[in-house]
């Protein structure tokens, strides 16, 4: 039996860097719907109530996808 203390497993690493880029698109949706908040206090459309709705689906859906990923990977 050949141990080599320098190996090691390539697809946990792959594991955790996927888990890691998915945690980075959860901050990127929050940066959304800080942007959309501030764009509405800004700007005066009609169309305010969709745009935040579409901005915090996309949060959930972020926070879906990673616990997903978290917990298949």
């Amino acid at each position: 039996m050949n141990i080599n203390p320098f190996s090691f497993e390539v697809w946990s690493i792959v594991k955790w860097f996927f888990v890691f880029a998915f945690f980075l698109y959860i901050i990127f949706s929050l940066v959304v719907i800080r942007q959309v908040s501030l764009m509405n206090k800004t700007l005066d459309v009609h169309f305010e109530k969709p745009v935040t709705l579409f901005a915090y689906l996309h949060f959930f859906f972020a926070v879906g996808v990673f616990i997903f990923a978290f917990l298949v990977l």
